[in-house]
This record gives structure tokens, C-alpha cells and sequence, in this order.
């Protein structure tokens, strides 16, 4: 009966870990528009704050790199419980 306890408390603890594991990362997709402006910049924008919402936060930054072709829409999924940057 512990066993059984002590293992499925390993896999809570695993799901919860991948779960939070990209929080903070800065991931990138290549995009054939340009990022950097408008309309593109709006559409980088909305998919980074999608993606942040799926998984379950609403704090996001989005990036267009580099400034020249080819671009890449740049997200990071910030903390959803800590202001970004931290207050001091």
C-alpha cells in the first residue's frame, strides 16, 4: 500500500514539473512575415499569448528576430504567481 502511495506521488510530482518546466523559457518559431511590424508584430503578439494561456498563464513577452528576414516570433511564458521582472 505505501509503495503504491510513494509511486503515484512520483508521478503527480513528475506531470507537475513538466508541466512548469517552460516557464521562463524563450522559445522561437520561424514565421514568413515580418514580426517587426504591423500587422505581423500583432500576429507574433497573439500566438505568444496563446500559447502562454495554454498553458495556464496570462504573462508573456513576445520578440521578433532578428530585424531582417528570416524572422522568428520569439515567446516567453512568464510565471503566472511573479511579477516579471521582479520588484525589489
Amino acid at each position: 500500500m505505501a509503495a503504491a502511495v510513494f509511486v503515484a506521488l512520483l508521478i503527480v510530482s513528475a506531470l507537475v514539473s513538466s508541466t512548469y518546466a517552460e516557464i521562463g523559457k524563450k522559445e522561437c518559431t520561424n514565421v514568413d512575415y515580418d514580426c517587426n511590424r504591423l500587422p505581423g508584430s500583432r500576429k507574433c503578439g497573439d500566438s505568444c499569448r496563446a500559447k502562454a494561456r495554454s498553458e495556464g498563464s496570462s504573462n508573456y513577452a513576445s520578440a521578433c528576430e532578428p530585424a531582417v528576414a528570416p524572422f522568428k516570433c520569439c515567446c516567453t511564458v512568464k510565471d503566472p504567481h511573479h511579477p516579471w521582472p521582479p520588484t525589489s
